[in-house]
């Protein structure tokens, strides 16, 4: 996973094999690298890159380099090589447009209506899209070869500027669940703008994007404290139709963002029961890592 400027990346690569449980990428939890400015077609930076082939369908994806396990005390490196593809024929879901009209009106008149809220609210704005797909390629950890075939998910945000402590807590959830469904599920808060927004979407046989309605998970009820659990259950509402969750996270890996380490956040491998389906996938957890959680509506410029 990375974003990019013109003369650093912010990478975290993590990999999550049977024999080895869960790897990580050499420079962990440090995610801000110089960039490999000499592969100009590609998002490139500590041996991982990201090189786009057609917009929305295809990206090829490269690492060559050391990981190490993380529940080891003294760490054991092992040699990955990894080239595959990232591919999608399926529907991109983009916040702005494709939210939920009642979960975006709900999450707005939750504030105080005022102009400055409005100045803010434009100010602090981030365009964010995601697109689940799949990644097909070989593995090589140590010598030995494997050929993969997994579900994959990719999303990028933009914006005015990229300001790490405007957030407080975020929880997202990326299912993948064996009868093929997709869905992404989380909730926001950014006490500036919006203080708790729910979003996302279910992907089915349809292909079509069924975004969330609805969904009864409360951060300040899960992990406010910094510790997150080991399970959690929720339910949430897309097309009219209930969804109820149990999760089980399996393996955690702590990363930082931001050029003072403005967040802190929980990369979370789970195994999952939707409406009794099995499935597994990925969670992330993030905490806003400064001494004040949030700026004041008076310090965003």
């Amino acid at each position: 996973m990375s974003s990019h400027n013109m003369n650093t990346i912010r990478i975290r690569y993590l990999l999550q094999t049977p024999k080895l449980g869960l790897l990580h990428s050499e420079h962990i939890p440090k995610t801000e690298l110089p960039a490999d400015v000499e592969m100009k077609n590609s998002f490139a930076g500590g041996g991982l890159s990201f090189t786009p082939v057609s917009p929305m369908q295809q990206w090829n994806i490269s690492y060559t380099g050391k990981m190490w396990k993380c529940e080891e005390a003294n760490k054991t490196w092992h040699n990955v090589k990894f080239e595959a593809k990232f591919t999608s024929n399926l529907p991109y879901f983009v916040v702005d447009t494709d939210s939920d009209r009642k979960a975006l009106a709900r999450a707005l008149a939750r504030e105080v209506w005022t102009k400055e809220f409005f100045d803010v609210l434009e100010k602090a704005h981030q365009t964010h899209y995601e697109q689940m797909g799949s990644i097909t390629g070989h593995l090589t950890i140590d010598g030995e070869m494997e050929n993969i075939e997994l579900m994959g998910f990719r999303d990028h945000s933009f914006g005015n500027k990229r300001d790490w402590t405007l957030l407080h807590r975020y929880i997202f959830h990326m299912f993948y669940m064996d009868d093929n469904t997709r869905i992404c599920c989380g909730v926001i808060s950014q006490p500036c703008s919006i203080s708790h927004f729910e979003i996302g979407y279910v992907i089915r046989e349809d292909k079509q994007i069924h975004p969330i309605q609805e969904c009864d998970l409360m951060l300040y009820q899960h992990g406010e404290d910094g510790n997150p659990p080991k399970q959690l259950a929720f339910s949430f509402v897309s097309n009219n139709e209930s969804y109820d969750c149990k999760i089980e996270y399996l393996h955690d890996s702590v990363h930082y963002k931001g050029s003072d380490i403005e967040a802190k956040l929980y990369e979370r491998f789970f195994i999952c029961e939707v409406n009794g389906r099995k499935g597994k996938g990925i969670s992330e957890w993030h905490y806003n890592n400064m001494n004040t959680y949030t700026k004041s509506n008076t310090e965003i410029n």
